[in-house]
């Protein structure tokens, strides 16, 4: 398939998404919560888009649509971020029915006016892009599809092809993954980095899994998706002891907004309530730990390297009907999450993403 005809197919697709999904994510806040959810994903799809099909557009259209998408997966993020927060508290609190119940309530209540803030967020964003306006900016973007250099992505000067593409932008991003991998994968930051770098890796694998067989867009990609998951409970719980350690920060310091959500406004309430988010600190600190150490033992098991080889092996042997232009039923990738239903449904791993 050629390279253009890919960019138009992919991005169109993606592009549609985060339009369709932005005025939902406004206006079923409380009967679809999971809107903001879809939506972030589908931002985060359609900047990948834009990284792989990066040759194939106008360098003002993509430094301009990259920006709209920017803005728009930031208010979308902060939401998601609260949402998934609130439902760990709330769970927490129906399990746990004494110990830190206190600081759990607050930190619950700090999230959830936060989430009131957060869609105001999505509001502001909405309204900066009503009507069809986003859509008037996405279709500047398809129009500025142009055929690339050739020497920019194949080096044999032969007619340039989403296979040509597929190579070059996954064995970078397979590269990236290896080096992320022998990191010291004990410390939480380089687990954070490994996971944005697989996350990288699968949204590059939807692009291209008409390009390569069964086994590509199937077994490997859900091995990938497998260790996604796996790094995205850790960091659940990294995120959720730097939010307690600002809630702390901000009622030692007087914060208004702080000491508002106490149930006493008096100094020793706040000195209380101190202690007992320290309390609530250490202890998902210490099931960080656990989980840190947990996945050391499960990834020591996990065959990333044989999982690095067969990616690429799978670049060397790619789908030769798909590369002449046959593409799979929903018009853009066989990989199990295709472009349209991100349009139209969620599942788990949007919601993971």
């Amino acid at each position: 398939m050629p390279v253009t005809e890919a960019a138009e197919r992919v991005l169109s697709i993606r592009l549609d998404a985060v339009c369709d999904l932005l005025p939902i994510a406004q206006e079923t806040f409380r009967d679809d919560p999971k809107a903001a959810h879809r939506l972030r994903v589908a931002t985060r799809r359609c900047e990948a888009g834009l990284m792989v099909f990066r040759p194939c557009l106008k360098r003002k259209q993509y430094r301009k649509m990259r920006k709209h998408l920017r803005r728009i997966r930031r208010a979308a993020g902060a939401a998601r971020v609260c949402d998934v927060h609130a439902g760990l508290f709330a769970d927490r609190l129906d399990r746990d029915v004494s110990k830190n119940r206190a600081a759990l309530e607050y930190v619950l209540k700090r999230t959830l006016d936060e989430r009131g803030e957060a869609q105001q967020e999505i509001d502001d964003v909405a309204h900066r892009y009503r009507g069809t306006r986003l859509r008037k900016r996405a279709a500047k973007l398809l129009k500025s599809i142009r055929e690339p250099d050739s020497e920019e992505i194949s080096a044999s000067g032969q007619p340039t092809t989403l296979l040509d593409l597929a190579r070059t932008e996954l064995t970078r991003l397979i590269d990236r993954v290896q080096e992320a991998g022998q990191a010291d994968l004990q410390i939480v930051d380089n687990l954070h980095e490994l996971r944005i770098r697989i996350k990288r890796l699968r949204y590059g694998m939807e692009v291209f899994a008409p390009c390569f067989d069964d086994r590509f867009g199937n077994e490997l990609y859900n091995r990938v998706e497998s260790l996604q998951e796996h790094l995205g409970e850790l960091n659940d719980t990294s995120e959720i002891i730097a939010q307690i350690d600002w809630y702390a920060e901000e009622l030692a310091t007087g914060s208004k907004t702080a000491r508002s959500s106490l149930d006493g406004k008096s100094k020793g309430a706040a000195t209380k309530m101190l202690a007992e988010l320290d309390s609530l600190r250490t202890q998902y600190d210490r099931e960080l730990n656990k989980t840190v150490k947990e996945f050391g033992s499960w990834f020591s098991d996990f065959p990333l390297g044989e999982l690095v080889e067969a990616l690429r092996g799978s670049l060397e042997n790619g789908h030769s009907d798909q590369t002449q232009g046959t593409t799979s039923s929903n018009g853009v990738s066989a990989a199990p999450q295709s472009d349209e239903a991100v349009s139209s449904s969620t599942s788990s791993r949007d919601v993971a993403s």
